[in-house]
């Protein structure tokens, strides 16, 4: 078959999130701040090493981790914001070299605590000029097991380089032979090179500095908010490989594994967990989901119960987890009646789905709407459903494809292109020509601003916030007769990023219509305090104060 995966991702993986501050407070005292088998100064599971890569002049250092950086931040994602606001100067550009990446593991990763395999990336937008962080569900692990919690990158190299991590050997290589590679074709050959090493890297989008590129690890894990792909490219770094036998340990191991095994059997026990094993962010659109379902089916362009079965008889060949999550919305792909097959994140809701509804691809052409994704993915594009005209190509391509069917595009602005609906040939066109910045794909591979400038939209119904295109006619943002937000994208608008899904929990607006008692359990499993929940979740309209909770 081709499309081969990495044969350390097909073992049985750990375990998932259960939820809930007091739950995490618990495992962290158990695990972190009195020290572990890196000695009396360490932060026990936390491996107490940054590694430093210059690019420019072509140095790696190793430093350490601060105690204090990390009680104050929590790791993680707290300690790419901390790093990033003291290293990124304020005036930098994006995809110059003053700009800086920054890769974070998390404290538990590298452990059986559910859902810890999480990668932060994190640095400055294209697309904004604004703090940008994604998270992808792999590649962390690999690097907390070389020894390091966070991998920061500095300046810009003379010519195409990877980046090679085994445990304390790191060095800077030739990347030629790779530039111009497709993700998957750069990941097969970093594998034949290292076999045991997990591959993060971008594709010709990355390399062209699109801002809608995203850094694709093992194939099928995304880094797909803010641009970061791009920054990646602006550096000239094409790929790292990392591979790591050095391991953690607890301080504690007694509690912390009785708290992590009692949060496993939690959310195993969960009534949606299986669900979301098969269907993803498709679940919102099952009967169980709740009322709200009707609403949904009815907005959708398509019979998007007709595409999840289709997925289901025809294209799905089984889930694939991400490290400590056995849940694995992700999945691996087989083009129908063919021995040829692909992985890809979130595949049927936020993945495959765009290609359904903007694109208005035939549900009877599966095959073109998976060559689509694979396109993307291969091309390292997002594209991932966003809201409110987030981080995906797919909505400004649905947004061209609309305008022009509205007329106030012509053919003239599109370079001779028709822009009609249910090609899926013209869109994979589209995508090539928006990785390599040519044609019309090229005038769309701008952030929102240029793209609108460029179409001569008017600022009425078109305009742009935090870099990213926003149509006032896009009732997807909207419910209520278009008089209300919801969640998530309400909490795009407002976040400092505004680059994409993760900015806001969206649950309670996917599944509309929920009791009191049971968004207040919502409420407290996500961590609100308690004496915040009455002021969160109230008796009116769908039962939650849209603001408050975005807040919460």
């Amino acid at each position: 078959m081709s499309g081969g995966l990495h044969p350390a991702l097909l073992v049985q993986q750990h375990a998932v999130p259960s939820g809930g501050g007091d739950d995490i407070r618990q495992m962290l005292d158990g695990a972190v701040f009195y020290g572990g088998r890196y000695g009396m100064e360490s932060l026990g599971l936390f491996t107490s090493k940054l590694l430093v890569v210059d690019l420019t002049h072509g140095r790696v250092r190793k430093e350490p981790l601060e105690r204090r950086l990390v009680e104050e931040t929590m790791g993680g994602q707290g300690v790419n914001t901390r790093l990033a606001y003291d290293l990124i100067p304020a005036r930098a550009d994006p995809l110059g070299p003053e700009n800086v990446l920054i890769f974070g593991a998390g404290a538990f990763v590298g452990t059986m605590v559910p859902g810890a395999g999480r990668m932060v990336v994190s640095g400055k937008s294209p697309l904004n000029n604004f703090y940008a962080s994604s998270n992808s569900g792999t590649f962390a692990t690999m690097l907390k097991f070389a020894g390091y919690d966070h991998l920061i990158v500095t300046g810009k190299a003379e010519r195409p380089v990877f980046l090679k991590i085994v445990d304390d050997d790191v060095t800077i290589e030739d990347a030629t032979f790779l530039w111009g590679k497709d993700t998957y074709e750069t990941t097969e050959s970093l594998w034949q090179r290292y076999p045991q090493a997990w591959v993060t890297c971008i594709g010709p989008a990355g390399e062209n500095q699109v801002p809608y590129a995203v850094i694709i690890s093992n194939k099928f894990s995304t880094n797909g908010s803010g641009g970061l792909g791009a920054v990646m490219g602006s550096k000239l770094l094409k790929a790292i490989v990392v591979y790591g036998s050095k391991g953690v340990a607890a301080a504690q191991p007694g509690p912390f594994m009785a708290e992590s095994r009692r949060a496993i059997n939690d959310l195993m026990s969960g009534y949606y967990t299986l669900w979301w094993r098969e269907l993803g962010t498709m679940i919102q659109i099952q009967d169980m989901a709740g009322p709200g379902t009707q609403a949904r089916r009815e907005r959708a362009s398509v019979d998007l119960d007709q595409w999840t079965s289709i997925f289901r008889g025809q294209l799905r060949v089984r889930e694939m987890g991400c490290p400590s999550c056995p849940v694995a919305c992700k999945q691996v792909l087989q083009y129908p009646g063919k021995e040829e097959y692909f992985p890809v994140s979130c595949s049927i809701g936020t993945v495959t789905v765009p290609f359904v509804e903007h694109a208005r691809i035939p549900l009877d052409s599966p095959e073109e709407i998976l060559r689509c994704a694979e396109t993307a993915n291969r091309l390292g594009l997002s594209a991932l459903a966003g809201h409110g005209g987030g981080p995906a190509v797919q909505n400004l391509i649905g947004m061209a494809m609309s305008l022009y069917e509205q007329g106030v595009l012509t053919q003239e602005q599109t370079g001779g292109l028709e822009l009609r609906r249910g090609d899926a040939k013209l869109v994979q066109r589209i995508l090539r020509e928006m990785a390599y910045k040519e044609g019309f794909g090229g005038l769309l591979a701008q952030p929102g601003g240029g793209v609108v400038g460029s179409l001569g939209l008017g600022p009425a119904k078109h305009f742009v916030h935090k870099g990213h295109y926003i149509g006032t006619h896009d009732t997807g943002a909207l419910y209520d007769g278009g008089k209300r937000w919801t969640v998530l994208p309400f909490g795009q608008i407002v976040d400092p990023r505004g680059d994409g899904p993760g900015t806001a929990y969206g649950s309670p607006t996917w599944r509309p219509g929920r009791n009191a008692a049971s968004l207040k359990r919502y409420g407290l499993r996500i961590g609100i305090h308690a004496e915040d929940v009455e002021k969160v979740f109230t008796d009116e309209r769908d039962g939650y104060d849209t603001p408050r909770l975005v807040h919460a």
